[in-house]
């Protein structure tokens, strides 16, 4: 029993109240519905966007072989500036190219300081060729290796 006369009130004989509880359920929905597509178009883009780019795809790059044949040491006193020579070898059977750029990574240790890992830039050419640095009297070179070497066109696919 309520106040109203005797009868309990029950929302769900009352239209208006129907009415208003149908309204807000459906917006409700629609701001459900809304972050839902809002959603998918974020989802749709990304995958257009990622689609697009897994279509450009990985490419077979080529490199030469580059391989150190010796190495020389032309001093000229002990106490100037000396030079360091390598004859490197660069097997470009894969490059459309005669030439590129490639890295030498050199441990060079010094008399009275720390060792140092140093990188220096050359041109490799097909074949046999040349290169050197110049170090100072109390320097010398410990270790090197062949490091980056830059991709060139490729002649033919390698793996044939």
């Amino acid at each position: 029993m309520d106040d109203r006369g005797g009868k309990a009130f029950n929302p769900s004989s009352n239209p208006t109240v129907i009415a208003h509880v149908f309204i807000a359920n459906v917006l409700i929905a629609h701001v459900v519905i809304m972050r839902i597509a809002r959603a998918l178009c974020g989802a749709l883009a990304c995958s257009v966007f990622l689609l697009g780019a897994a279509h450009a795809g990985p490419s077979i790059s080529c490199k030469p072989i580059l391989s150190v044949q010796e190495t020389s040491v032309l001093r000229t006193s002990e106490t100037l500036p000396y030079t360091w020579k390598a004859i490197v070898f660069a097997d470009n059977r894969h490059c459309a190219t005669q030439s590129g750029m490639f890295e030498i990574d050199f441990l060079r240790i010094k008399e009275f300081g720390p060792d140092v890992q140093m990188t220096e830039r050359f041109r490799w050419q097909a074949g046999r060729f040349e290169v050197s640095v110049e170090l100072w009297a109390d320097e010398a070179v410990l270790e090197h290796r062949i490091g980056f070497i830059a991709p060139c066109v490729c002649r033919e696919m390698p793996f044939n």
